[in-house]
């Protein structure tokens, strides 16, 4: 596992550097102090590049406690027990169902409802992991967009 999560750790950095090199193109549409739209290219490239450096140390490691290159003979191929297309499929249509239910319903209704059934569909199945997330996750997402980042997120056509 060491050698697949450098690599893919290498990967993931080349392509958040060609990212975060596009997103200094973009224009400053802004004229407040506040951050707007073009700070958050910067803020998803400064996230991925920690969690791909992660990665790569996670690699790294891991081809240490494995003795080294026997990290790097092929490996066969396993069946990933926790992966299955119905779930990748359910969770594909649920954030397209999402997407539309944005524009309806707004953020603040919205995802609540799409994080639990998005847990749901990953199979956490404890009732009060579920609710628990499902209020406290959306919630802050919605005070840290609205008061820290002071962009305004969906509101909805069917609440105004």
């Amino acid at each position: 596992m060491g050698l697949r999560n450098i690599v893919g750790g290498v990967v993931i950095l080349g392509f958040t550097l060609y990212y975060g090199g596009l997103a200094t193109l973009l224009p400053k549409r802004t004229t407040t102090d506040a951050p707007g739209p073009h700070f958050f290219p910067y803020l998803i490239t400064v996230s991925i590049l920690f969690l791909s450096a992660v990665l790569i140390l996670q690699g790294v490691r891991g081809l240490k406690g494995s003795g080294g290159l026997a990290d790097l003979r092929p490996e066969r191929p396993s069946a990933n027990e926790n992966f299955s297309i119905a779930r990748a499929a359910a969770g594909l249509l649920l954030t397209g169902l999402y997407f539309s239910a944005l524009s309806t319903f707004g953020f603040f209704w919205s995802t609540p409802v799409f994080f639990a059934a998005l847990m749901w569909t990953s199979g956490e199945r404890r009732p009060h992991i579920l609710l628990t997330l499902a209020i406290i996750v959306p919630m802050f997402l919605f005070f840290l967009f609205r008061d820290l980042f002071q962009l305004p997120l969906p509101r909805g056509s069917f609440f105004g």
